[in-house]
């Protein structure tokens, strides 16, 4: 415990935080020992103090770590309790209730300099995971190694997800953006990418498409492309068709030679059009043997999508009706009885050019 506290405190510091307030029962856990219905502090000279409801205060003595418990009553009580402790202090907290940080930011304002607390608790997938689906976030960055092999967080239906490979040269290789395009919505979204990033850096964009497909798709495929690029309003954007050398229509090795024809570049990789793996092997290849900095980008169809917006429209419905709220109320007290009994523990620019106009 002693250790973990002496982590927050270090990442505190670096933020310029004397006081670590956390809401969040897993946080609460990591930084106390206690997991419960209450407010946990952090203070730069490392007490640790639990606020909480007079139910909860027993349980708190008994299973926090060198803590002060203060009573509070519950609700209002509680954060009453909070800001007289911290009005003095510069504070970072994991609160993500609107109307309690409305309360603290009004109470403390010169205090309050960041809203969240990193997750530190448990697996950080877990915690990733948790993080989109409570502020609803659409588009995910994380560092490719990481998301390569993580099963759960492959698993993400709300979020878009772009994984990044960076290189040493990587403010140099923003000056040249490679779009690779397959066929799919991946693509698609590795152009809008390409085109906010190229607003913001000056960037040049190239597309590249290896044909593998028959001249019928791969018309319908240079539509699609042309299609995208004119609802981005990109004009004048260099295409090039690359061509396989070999009779089995491998196209990987002519790619990276397309590739390496900027010497700077950041390169745009779709996930690739497969239903049993997240990643194509072709993309994997690429991406692993190209030099430059890589974005591997996974578009989901249901980003928009999140499981809690959608809970809480069919939690209002369930209120409304009388007997399907009382059996949602006695689902909830069983879960909450079991969990008690738990340990918790080649097309050449003019004809782009000439559609885009």
């Amino acid at each position: 415990m002693k250790q973990r506290r002496k982590n927050l405190l270090k990442y505190a510091k670096k933020i310029d935080c004397d006081t670590l307030v956390t809401f969040e029962p897993e946080n609460l856990f990591y930084m106390t020992g206690f997991w419960g219905e209450a407010i946990g502090l952090l203070e730069k000279n490392g007490k640790t103090t639990i606020i909480a409801p007079e139910l909860e205060v027993g349980r708190a003595k008994d299973e926090s770590e060198d803590c002060d418990v203060i009573t509070a009553e519950r609700g209002s009580g509680l954060i009453s309790t909070l800001i007289e402790k911290i009005k003095k202090n510069h504070v970072c907290t994991d609160c993500q209730n609107y109307s309690t940080m409305l309360s603290l930011k009004k109470s403390i304002s010169h205090s309050i300099r960041h809203r969240y607390l990193v997750r530190l608790s448990h697996d950080p997938t877990e915690a990733i995971l948790a993080t989109a689906e409570d502020e609803g976030i659409n588009t995910m960055i994380v560092d490719f190694s990481f998301l390569r092999n993580n099963r759960k967080l492959l698993s993400l239906s709300t979020c878009d997800i772009i994984g990044v490979i960076p290189r040493t040269n990587f403010t140099k290789d923003l000056s040249h953006l490679i779009v690779s395009y397959d066929k799919g919505r991946h693509s698609n979204l590795g152009l809008e990418l390409a085109h906010a990033i190229s607003k913001d850096y000056n960037s040049k964009i190239k597309v590249v498409r290896g044909l593998t497909q028959s001249p019928e798709v791969e018309n319908e495929i240079e539509a699609r492309i042309n299609e995208v690029m004119f609802d981005l309003d990109l004009k004048k954007i260099q295409f090039e068709k690359v061509y396989p050398k070999t009779k089995n229509m491998l196209i990987s090795s002519e790619l990276l030679k397309s590739y390496n024809k900027t010497k700077n570049g950041v390169l745009i990789l779709g996930a690739g059009n497969q239903a049993d793996t997240a990643f194509s092997p072709k993309a994997l290849e690429l991406a692993d043997k190209s030099k430059k900095t890589v974005f591997i980008i996974r578009n989901h169809m249901f980003s928009e999508f999140h499981t809690r917006s959608f809970f809480n429209v069919l939690l209002q419905i369930i209120k409304e009706n009388k007997i399907l709220y009382r059996t949602y109320i006695e689902i909830l007290a069983g879960i909450s009885f079991v969990k008690s009994k738990q340990k918790i523990g080649r097309y050449d620019e003019e004809y782009f050019e000439s559609k885009s106009k």
